[in-house]
């Protein structure tokens, strides 16, 4: 089946009002769609109606269809990060490697965000396109017998990570989208245990949702915590980084 044929077919099966008028997919002459593919020239919209054997209104469909699928993978495959979307608060550093910074963003990164974030309408509906991501790729990994912190990159690399490193790589992805998030350390749980943990923030609506990877929990209520600022962060970072 060619790629318009495919098209048909969906958008015939969709909800689409152009294709419930009681018309039956046609068999396409296969030496007709041989020459489109392999002809160099791009057929008109009328030509396209003669060979499918369909409307005016199903051809605006199509090319419609066809040009925003091909939008979409463009902005999947083309792993560039939109600056301008991140939020004015944050500052976009191009350095050598730090093996001090634990926001680290690189061209797989960029990937996913476009690929999982495309759809969504809302900056909730981005935080939790996000974790899910998180949720369903990145494993809670072990500790470690020569205890080493890793960053984001490497997190994504190893698809596990322990609760503040996957925290890392939540901050840095919900960033990168244009959300405000930070680093949160957890001294009681949402069962009021005692803990040495680690999540994300993230802000929405001017209210803050505890994002926990580590806890399988998006919106998790943690009963006694501390939002770091990037300074504290990257302080922390180092001491449980020294370890190399």
């Amino acid at each position: 089946m060619t790629m318009l044929e495919e098209i048909v077919r969906r958008l015939r099966n969709s909800k689409s009002s152009y294709f419930h008028a009681g018309t039956q997919t046609q068999l396409v002459n296969p030496e007709l769609i041989r020459r489109i593919k392999q002809s160099p020239r791009h057929y008109s919209s009328k030509t396209i109606e003669k060979i499918l054997g369909i409307n005016h209104n199903e051809t605006r469909l199509i090319i419609s269809t066809i040009k925003r699928e091909k939008r979409e993978t463009e902005e999947v495959d083309n792993p560039s990060l939109d600056v301008s979307a991140i939020d004015s608060q944050y500052t976009v550093v191009l350095t050598e490697k730090d093996h001090y910074n634990p926001f680290i963003i690189n061209e797989e990164l960029v990937r996913i965000i476009r690929k999982h974030t495309r759809n969504c309408a809302t900056d909730l509906e981005k935080a939790r396109a996000i974790y899910d991501w998180i949720h369903d790729n990145i494993k809670y990994g072990e500790i470690r017998g020569k205890f080493r912190y890793n960053n984001s990159e490497e997190v994504l690399h190893a698809k596990k990570g322990l609760c503040g490193e996957m925290a890392f790589l939540y901050t840095t992805m919900a960033r990168s989208v244009g959300l405000t998030s930070n680093i949160v350390l957890v001294d009681r749980d949402d069962r009021w245990k005692k803990v040495m943990h680690a999540c994300s923030v993230v802000y929405i609506d001017g209210r803050e949702i505890l994002v926990d990877p580590a806890y399988n929990k998006f919106d998790i209520h943690h009963k006694r915590y501390k939002i770091l600022s990037d300074r504290e962060v990257m302080e922390k970072f180092r001491e449980w980084r020294v370890k190399e």
